[in-house]
């Protein structure tokens, strides 16, 4: 049972996965004023040995900063002080994002449906699709 979670916004350069994952923390949100805290947001941050040009890292980043996200490029300082579990020169560069974060495991399931709508995407416990099932 997979129970961990994370919930993110940017997903390499596709600014319309973007937008509906904006639109489903928003929505994390109203969950969490109306139901109680069912989402953390901790931010998430993302870590790689280097900015490669197509790297899933730097295509996220550049993603981020083309919607004009609130976000902190970390370079190799930056990661050595914040994390330094990381082994040293493993990972260098990175960025931190503080919108995202982790919901509470199977908690939104007792509060609904199953079924929830968000700019015309449909969730149920078995995921994501635009319609049709994946």
């Amino acid at each position: 049972r997979d129970i961990s979670k994370i919930v993110r916004s940017e997903y390499w350069s596709d600014p319309a996965y973007t937008e509906l994952a904006e639109a489903a923390i928003d929505q994390w949100h109203e969950w969490n004023d109306r139901f109680g805290l069912l989402y953390h947001e901790t931010g998430v941050t993302l870590l790689a040995p280097n900015w490669e040009p197509n790297s899933y890292e730097a295509q996220s980043l550049a993603t981020a900063r083309k919607l004009g996200k609130q976000i902190q490029v970390l370079d190799t300082d930056d990661v050595a002080r914040r994390f330094p579990m990381v082994k040293e020169g493993s990972l260098k560069v990175g960025y931190h994002n503080p919108r995202g974060g982790t919901p509470k495991p199977w908690r939104p399931s007792v509060h609904s449906s199953g079924n929830w709508r968000i700019k015309g995407w449909t969730s149920t416990l078995a995921g994501w699709w635009n319609g049709r099932p994946s």
